[in-house]
């Protein structure tokens, strides 16, 4: 199974069991899930953060909400059978 982590400062221990971790591939910014989308294909699970932090610009970035629009209306892939998640904070603190 194909997954993509999309978090612009946590690990994938920090969400995820650590054993996990070479089960996904990670990407830090809208553009590179952009990227590794077009690159790649579409995984069988995205993990998403929704709050990507700065860009380049020292602008708000794109989220993980931006990500997901992306997938829906732009990319032109066939979800029907994609598993995701939206991470949250609190699954840092468990």
């Amino acid at each position: 199974m194909k997954k993509l982590f999309l978090d612009d400062v946590r690990t994938i221990e920090m969400v995820y069991d650590k054993s996990m971790e070479s089960e996904f591939d990670i990407v830090r910014t809208y553009k590179e899930f952009l990227h590794y989308i077009k690159e790649n294909g579409l995984p069988d699970f995205i993990s998403f953060d929704n709050d990507l932090g700065l860009g380049e610009d020292g602008k708000i970035a794109p989220d993980g909400l931006a990500a997901a629009k992306w997938l829906v209306y732009e990319s032109e892939l066939d979800l029907r059978n994609l598993k995701y998640i939206q991470q949250t904070l609190w699954q840092q603190s468990k």
